[in-house]
C-alpha cells in the first residue's frame, strides 16, 4: 500500500511538472494599415512575462502588403496559462523608407495554446 501511494505521488508530481513546462503554439496575425509593404521581424520581436526580461520570439518574418493580413506561428519557450501576463514588442520594417518601428500595444496578455493574437500595424 505504501509503495502504491509513493508511486502515485511520484507520477502526480511528474505529470504536473511536465504540464508546467509544456510549450504552447499561437498564431500571430498582422494587419497592414499602411500604404507601404511592411515586414514583421520575427527574430527581433520580443515578449516578456510579468514585467521580466525581454526575450526574442523567433517566428518567421512576415511580409504584409498594404491593406493585407499576414500570419505566422509562434511557439513559446515556456508554458502558457497560469496567469502569467505577457507584454509584446513587435518590430517591423516599412519597406517604403526602410525604417524599423516597434508596436507595443499588447500588454498584460494571458495567452493559451491555439490562440490567435492580432496586431494592426500602421506607421504614424
Amino acid at each position: 500500500m505504501k509503495r502504491t501511494v509513493t508511486l502515485t505521488a511520484a507520477l502526480f508530481t511528474l505529470f504536473f511538472a511536465g504540464a508546467a513546462l509544456a510549450k504552447c503554439t499561437l498564431t500571430v496575425k498582422f494587419k497592414n494599415n499602411d500604404s507601404h509593404t511592411l515586414v514583421v521581424l520575427g527574430s527581433e520581436s520580443q515578449v516578456r512575462v510579468n514585467g521580466g526580461t525581454w526575450s526574442k520570439m523567433n517566428f518567421n518574418n512576415v511580409t504584409v502588403a498594404p491593406g493585407a493580413t499576414g500570419t505566422s506561428s509562434w511557439t513559446t519557450n515556456m508554458s502558457c496559462g497560469g496567469h502569467a501576463k505577457r507584454d509584446f514588442r513587435i518590430k517591423f520594417e516599412d519597406k517604403g523608407n526602410n525604417v524599423i518601428y516597434s508596436n507595443t500595444n499588447k500588454n498584460d496578455i494571458d495567452i493559451y495554446d491555439g490562440q490567435t493574437l492580432t496586431w494592426a500595424l500602421k506607421n504614424d
